[in-house]
């Protein structure tokens, strides 16, 4: 008891009269200093938790994908083409993109049964649906709103086909002098213009053969950017090249009015070297992707994988080819 009254006494000597019980200015810095540092550690992780949930279903839209040129090819006996394009002698073209023809085995049997066949995607009545989103060809990591959407009348995605080592229409490497349709030589890719390949096709095994890549939506910077417009069949929209690695800085090729060079966004871009007075055919876009370290990647097997930005170029390009003897290791 005697103890109690001393140990009173001293606080209340120590203690200034009139003075508040409340944090002084040095304790209150420390608590926001806490709770600052607290922030920090906190906040990679989870932002970190943010990234793979997004990852995680970036991989799933591809794995649908997978799925749906799965179900195509058991009907039909091969894949879809990569586009649809027919030339008439009165010089008009039928033209129908990849996206049309999966429409049913994505759950997208209503928009499917809208399409016209017998015009092209951007002909009456077709052209009105231009502007519907096909969900699992968005990849969260890359937004879909805000200041870069310059061309809301035109849905866009992050996956696009593999179109080879090359380019748009020079498969070989050789120049736009022998431009070649496709499926029409070995290093070709299982996808062309009226082209979807057969399994037996893929001598260089299913899974050692890209299908489907990630893919940035160019819908920024001002310009016009075709890059990602999986309802438009012309070149520099979802036909992707080999011809770099993933995220590589090295510009893709496009052609005139096609795209804009936006480095800051991971697509840059330049003139294709050899494009003609139209500008055609020659362009080469590369896969790219929202994500650290590298882009998913869909095989002819239907198998989902990451590749990284550092696969040895000869391995990439290898990848892409269906039946071009390409030996592939580890990547």
């Amino acid at each position: 008891m005697g103890r109690a009254r001393l140990v009173g006494r001293v606080l209340a000597v120590s203690r200034p009269s009139g003075s508040s019980t409340g944090f002084t200015t040095v304790e209150l810095l420390v608590v926001i200093a806490v709770i600052a540092i607290l922030v920090a550690i906190l906040l990679p992780a989870v932002q970190g938790a943010r990234e793979a949930s997004r990852r995680t279903q970036c991989r799933n839209g591809l794995k649908q994908l997978g799925l749906a040129i799965q179900n195509y090819e058991s009907a039909f006996k091969r894949f879809p083409p990569g586009a649809v394009r027919v030339s008439f002698t009165t010089g008009d073209r039928y033209r129908m993109p990849f996206v049309a023809q999966i429409l049913p085995y994505i759950e997208q049997s209503a928009l499917y049964n809208q399409i016209d066949f017998s015009k092209s995607w951007h002909q009456s009545p077709n052209s009105s649906l231009l502007v519907k989103q096909v969900p699992i060809y968005l990849c969260p990591s890359d937004p879909t709103s805000g200041g870069q959407l310059t061309n809301p009348s035109e849905a866009y995605g992050n996956f696009g086909l593999n179109w080879g080592m090359n380019r748009y229409l020079d498969l070989d490497g050789n120049g736009s002098t022998s431009n070649e349709p496709g499926g029409s030589v070995p290093m070709c890719s299982p996808f062309g213009l009226n082209y979807g390949a057969k399994f037996s096709r893929i001598t260089d095994g299913t899974s050692h053969t890209l299908a489907m890549l990630e893919m940035l939506k160019g819908i920024g910077a001002g310009g016009v950017d075709r890059r990602g417009r999986i309802w438009n069949d012309d070149s520099n929209c979802y036909q992707i090249s080999t011809r770099t690695t993933p995220n590589s800085k090295e510009p893709d090729y496009c052609e005139t009015g096609t795209c804009v060079d936006t480095p800051k966004r991971n697509l840059p871009y330049t003139l294709a070297p050899e494009a003609t007075a139209t500008g055609r055919g020659q362009s080469a876009i590369a896969a790219r992707s929202a994500h650290a370290g590298g882009v998913h990647v869909l095989m002819c097997d239907g198998a989902v994988r990451f590749a990284g930005d550092g696969v040895d170029l000869r391995t990439w390009q290898a990848l892409s080819t269906e039946r071009n003897n390409d030996l592939v290791g580890e990547w």
